[in-house]
């Protein structure tokens, strides 16, 4: 009887592992722009001709504040327009998967900009999360905000339709970009359940939140649909504003939903329970 109720115990915990271990990630997209020979990639365009300025450009060596990696994709939006990046598809499953945008990126020209650059994950008809943020002396301001697509806003100037998340000071939050130093940002989306369905956005730089809260919930509204469904990320800089952009990585991450979890736990119950039989 005790080596019975010792199985039970262990397949318990074996449940318990299943249900916190369930989830899996799958990278989406990765590229730090080494062994391009110089071309950017096809999988990155400008929103409207002339648009953004992209090249590639080698970001190592003097000064020792440079990314360091290589080899950068430069955005050089004169026009203001939007650059965008296309991603595989990938739509949230279940409440708590995660999409994560994760780059770095070092501004080489920076004037005082309170919209000094902006980035996001989209879908291709412009619906998606956006981040404005301030650069040079106005970085104390970032904006989060939901986008329905009916006039693309990714670009500077653009009056698209959205739900504002949060705006104006970043509080205690660690910030935008005051200098020419990089940094890494992290755009982390969350699938999220409290009575009403919603998407949890929060926004790191250099590991630590960007603002103060650290997160906003967008739910849907009469302006903006939920957003679940992305396939481009998308970055704009400022008139006179260049900006150097490596490592991106898009990543997501799908947690079982709970009637797989048990049914995975009740297997592993009734395995256990058969070797005791077996006995």
């Amino acid at each position: 009887m005790k080596v019975f109720f010792t199985r039970i115990v262990l397949s318990v915990a074996a449940c318990c592992m299943i249900m916190s271990n369930g989830a899996y990630a799958a990278t989406i997209y990765s590229n730090d722009f080494e062994g391009t020979g110089g071309t950017v990639p096809s999988e990155w365009t400008s929103e409207d001709s002339p648009g953004s300025v992209l090249t590639i450009v080698n970001d190592d060596g003097t000064p020792a504040a440079n990314i360091n990696t290589g080899d950068t994709l430069s955005i050089a939006a004169s026009s203001k327009e939007g650059t965008f990046g296309a991603i595989t598809n990938t739509s949230f499953v279940n409440v708590g998967d995660v999409i994560e945008l994760s780059f770095d990126i070092r501004m080489t020209t920076l004037p005082n900009n309170a919209n000094g650059i902006r980035f996001g994950i989209h879908d291709s008809s412009g619906k998606g999360f956006r981040v404005g943020m301030g650069t040079g002396t106005s970085s104390g301001g970032i904006a989060l905000v939901a986008e329905n697509g009916t006039s693309p806003d990714i670009l500077f100037g653009g009056a698209g339709t959205r739900d504002v998340l949060r705006s104006g000071s970043v509080g205690t939050g660690a910030g935008g970009i005051p200098d020419s130093a990089p940094y890494n940002f992290q755009l982390r989306l969350t699938r999220t359940f409290d009575g009403t369905d919603g998407v949890l956005v929060e926004l790191l730089r250099d590991g630590v939140p960007a603002v103060d809260p650290p997160s906003v919930t967008q739910t849907a509204s009469a302006v903006v649909p939920l957003l679940t469904s992305f396939d481009n990320i998308t970055f704009s800089t400022g008139a006179t504003n260049v900006a150097l952009i490596d490592n991106i990585s898009v990543t997501y991450t799908e947690v079982p939903e709970p009637a797989s979890a048990l049914l995975m736990c009740v297997g592993v119950m009734i395995a256990g329970a058969s070797v005791r039989r077996r006995r």
